[in-house]
């Protein structure tokens, strides 16, 4: 038992450590509220809408035309600044709902950086890490767009052949080292709890 709890403890100073280094994550709310800032080529892109499982699911046509580089750009516009002071990073997990493998990345704007695209699988989830520490504290209180994209080249072929043109993918929130350090405390007093309910009944 006391290893079990100095291993929790352990791990818990390990997650205060680690929460002290800001990260940015969106809500659900934020994510419903993603438009297409900037596009190449696309034919139709639907609004995001609650995906049933805690996220939001986009989908996007792109034109049935051979392209290099093709994508579209989701986010938000801010006519107010947004003030990422303080913060070290920007996160967003994908999860691809389509039949194909696409391309999927972060970015935020003054100035523009953004991920590299990142190969997300057929049914599988990533999470994506935008590194901060390269903008001047000017740029982090100055952030006018903030958000992610889903690119390749087109079509992409996938199985049996057929080209791919349609994306299909939910964005959902990453919880904040806080919350994990909150979870932490709660198995180790159940710990505590059961170890000395144990203790009684003996």
């Amino acid at each position: 038992m006391k290893k079990l709890v100095g291993l929790l403890v352990g791990a818990m100073m390990m997650m205060a450590t680690s929460a002290m280094a800001l990260t940015y994550t969106l809500t659900q709310a934020d994510l419903l509220n993603f438009v297409v800032l900037d596009s190449s080529p696309v034919l139709y892109s639907a609004l995001p809408a609650d995906d049933g499982i805690g996220g939001v699911k986009f989908n996007t046509l792109f034109t049935n035309t051979p392209q290099t580089n093709a994508f579209v750009a989701y986010g938000l516009n801010f006519n107010t600044p947004l003030n990422l002071t303080g913060y070290d990073k920007f996160q967003l997990s994908v999860t691809n709902l389509n039949e194909n493998p696409w391309n999927f990345g972060l970015f935020v704007g003054t100035p523009n950086i953004n991920t590299l695209p990142t190969s997300v699988a057929v049914g599988s989830s990533t999470t994506l890490t935008l590194d901060l520490t390269s903008l001047t504290s000017t740029d982090l209180a100055n952030i006018d767009a903030i958000g992610l994209y889903v690119n390749a080249n087109l079509p992409i072929i996938g199985t049996g052949g057929i080209a791919d043109y349609t994306a299909e993918f939910s964005a959902n929130p990453v919880p904040e080292p806080g919350t994990m350090v909150l979870l932490g405390a709660g198995l180790l007093g159940l710990a505590i709890f059961g170890k000395r309910r144990m203790n009684k009944e003996a």
